[in-house]
């Protein structure tokens, strides 16, 4: 930082009120270059604020809020999947599906409680699991899914999520 971009700064940090430096100085510092800090930090005491009232001050401080949405990321549900992913997940779960079938035949007395048992949590888990998290690494909307319930364009959109690269 050269001295014309300092006294630009000095400029600056001598209009902001001291409650906005204290937070950058000592809660936001890291979004900060250091000499920049530095600068706010002479600009408080040039003010007549102590280091010990600066420290007193900064813990009344609320920490600043994150506007990031983060998203959550397991294993079982995660955030986003590559196309790999997606098709052995989707594999898995098919193959899941069609043991719970064949389950269900063996077990002929307690087919519709079970199979509402079985495969409702099934397909909340492909639906969460799998086809949202896919469609976010593909850039799309989740709004999109709701293709699935439009004969033929279920299998457009499934070939979609199998094919579609994946986008920042």
């Amino acid at each position: 930082m050269n001295e014309v971009e300092k006294e630009a700064l000095r400029l600056v940090y001598q209009q902001w009120p001291a409650e906005r430096l204290v937070r950058a100085a000592r809660h936001a510092k890291d979004d900060y270059d250091p000499e920049a800090v530095a600068l706010m930090l002479d600009e408080l005491k040039k003010r007549g604020i102590p280091d010990a009232k600066l420290t007193e001050f900064s813990a009344t401080l609320p920490p600043p809020i994150d506007l990031k949405k983060k998203e959550r990321d397991t294993r079982l549900m995660p955030a986003r999947l590559n196309r790999k992913q997606y098709a052995i997940r989707w594999l898995l779960w098919l193959a899941t599906l069609a043991t719970m079938g064949a389950l269900l035949e063996l077990l002929p007395d307690l087919q519709p409680g079970i199979f509402a048992l079985l495969v409702f949590p099934a397909l909340v888990y492909k639906i969460f699991g799998l086809d949202i998290p896919r469609i976010k690494n593909a850039g799309m909307s989740p709004w999109l899914l709701l293709l699935f319930l439009v004969p033929l364009a279920n299998l457009v959109m499934l070939v979609l999520l199998f094919v579609s690269p994946p986008k920042e």
